[in-house]
């Protein structure tokens, strides 16, 4: 076969061609310059970064006669038979299938008792160093104790922490790094000038997310490519050949959740899984793509993601949509799923409820904006809490005990008194009949429902309390205030519907806690329990204490 892959044809042949890897490369030319060789290297890190490219030109910088002292020339006998691999003197041992500890004890015992035949030093290279058995390494481990002249030996491995201490201790270890996408598109860009090709920036950069830090990973990627488009690259022909989901699709499926529509939520999947995409690799995208998301709404900037300029604006356009919190509960559903995935027999379906719960999912309410509903000024709530507990201190308990029950009964009149003149400037103020909207709130509650589900789960919690001019009054249960903020995040949609179905033209206003008060007996309560107790028979026969006993079976103690 005359045609030489990418990633042999360019492989580094010097220290300088080595990509993203100057902290190790740096060091090993030092240590060439000065004299202070070490016995033994390990080179640890991902694969396809360096680590048995950067081996082999260490023996070659080790033996070479013609070039630098710190570099070799690459082009002498010696260092073509190295990069050939038919030299004498360097002995490559793959640990993967050389794991025994016959081929360790026997063979490079006796490979290493004979001194070099044509260079200054025997070079034994083990690749996947890791790999070997443990006897294998209990034989090596004598050997680096007691290293023979002129011998050094460089490891490499993918794993080092399966490499017994021991070994690791004898050695100097250099721990190679992913390489920078920025990197790795320089690179392959001057190699598209050599080969002739021409390739746009978006195609590169969509290559080095492809290959996740590796170089190898990006060339043989790029050879693909550029099999596949016969010699004509463009970004959605790169796109085809890898596999990767249109960006745009994940800025659809984060809409979910604020226009909850459920039915085009399994649009989404049945149309990607039509194009042959795997579940994992979606649920892995959208994952990605929500970290995105969540840097540039955290940074109002998109200089810290790795994507095209186009989507680039996406993301600084739909930043302003959501709020932290709301990507963090949407990113911790995404990662279930993702976990989930394994252990389930049909992924299509775990995608499916995934897209659902986003679009189903409500929307975060601030905990300030609870308690403004709730009737707590936030700002306040030092100087109140000061004054709550100088008061205590001054007032008597019988007294406060006292003040209470007034305060409570005060406040039950008022609320509804303030009822009863809502209603009454309702019906007079406007021609809407108070009395049939409030009749016709479940239906239309209903009818809501059927296009958005999480508000109208919301609207179920609102008990209509009041008309006043151009103002329906809603009122929410103390705890029930996210479905109150829910209404609030609405009130427009409300606004409108009630105007194209019903006809009406009228503004929506929330309150918290009247209904409550309202409805419960609770101000009375309080007082009559001061007064007189309670009979059994009258315990039993309260709606609360009813309803307790039927979910739980219970029965009355006293």
């Amino acid at each position: 076969m005359s045609y030489l892959v990418l990633s042999r044809k360019y492989r580094p042949q010097q220290f300088q061609e080595i990509v993203g890897q100057s902290h190790v490369t740096k060091t090993l030319q030092n240590a060439l310059l000065l004299d202070r060789l070490s016995h033994a290297y390990i080179l640890s890190g991902p694969r396809g970064v360096g680590k048995t490219t950067t081996a082999r030109i260490l023996a070659k910088a080790l033996n070479c006669l013609e070039g630098t002292k710190s570099e070799p020339c690459g082009v002498c006998g010696i260092c073509n038979e190295i990069t050939e691999g038919r030299s004498l003197d360097v002995l490559e041992i793959d640990g993967a299938t050389y794991r025994g500890i016959d081929k360790i004890r026997d063979d490079l015992q006796d490979y290493l008792r004979h001194p070099p035949m044509k260079t200054l030093y025997k070079v034994v290279i083990i690749d996947e160093v890791h790999m070997l058995t443990k006897e294998a390494f209990n034989a090596l481990l004598k050997t680096l104790e007691e290293p023979p002249p002129n011998v050094v030996f460089i490891f490499a491995t993918t794993q080092p922490n399966k490499v017994p201490p021991t070994i690791l201790s004898r050695c100097q270890r250099f721990d190679f790094k992913r390489i920078l996408s920025s990197e790795i598109i320089k690179s392959l860009s001057e190699i598209m000038k050599k080969e002739k090709i021409d390739i746009d920036e978006d195609s590169l950069l969509l290559i080095a997310k492809k290959a996740d830090g590796g170089m190898r990973d990006a060339l043989s990627l790029l050879d693909q490519v550029i099999s596949f488009t016969d010699g004509s690259v463009n970004f959605s022909s790169v796109r085809s050949i890898l596999s990767v989901v249109d960006e745009e699709i994940f800025f659809s499926i984060t809409d979910l959740a604020m226009t909850g529509n459920s039915l085009k939520g399994l649009e989404i999947v049945d149309d990607l899984m039509s194009q042959g995409y795997d579940p994992e690799t979606l649920i892995s995208g959208l994952l990605e793509h929500l970290r995105s998301l969540l840097i540039v709404t955290v940074t109002n900037s998109a200089d810290l993601i790795e994507t095209t300029k186009d989507i680039k604006k996406l993301y600084l356009v739909q930043k302003d949509r959501f709020a932290q919190s709301e990507l963090h509960r949407i990113s911790k559903l995404t990662e279930d799923a993702l976990l989930s995935i394994p252990r389930s027999s049909m992924t299509r379906m775990v995608f499916e409820s995934l897209l659902l719960k986003i679009s189903n999912m409500d929307k975060s309410v601030e905990i300030e904006s609870l308690l403004n509903g709730m009737g707590y000024s936030v700002e306040d709530t030092d100087s109140e809490n000061e004054k709550n507990s100088s008061s205590i201190k001054d007032e008597s308990k019988s007294t406060s005990n006292s003040d209470s029950e007034k305060a409570v009964a005060a406040s039950a009149e008022e609320v509804s008194d303030k009822k009863g003149d809502s209603q009454f400037q309702s019906k007079n103020s406007t021609s809407i009949n108070y009395e049939e909207l409030k009749e016709k709130w479940d239906s239309i509650i209903f009818e809501i429902s059927k296009t958005r589900n999480n508000l109208g789960n919301a609207l179920q919690k609102s008990h209509v309390t009041g008309l006043n001019g151009n103002y329906l009054e809603l009122s929410f249960d103390s705890n029930d205030q996210y479905q109150k903020g829910a209404v609030d995040h609405n009130s427009e949609y409300i606004r409108n519907y009630l105007k194209e179905n019903i006809g009406i033209d009228i503004m929506l206003k929330t309150v918290s806690g009247k209904f409550n008060s309202v409805k419960n007996d609770s101000a009375e309560e309080i007082i009559e329990d001061k007064k007189e107790t309670i009979s059994e028979e009258d315990m039993l026969k309260h709606p609360t204490v009813e309803k307790i006993m039927e979910i739980f079976n219970g029965k009355l103690a006293l």
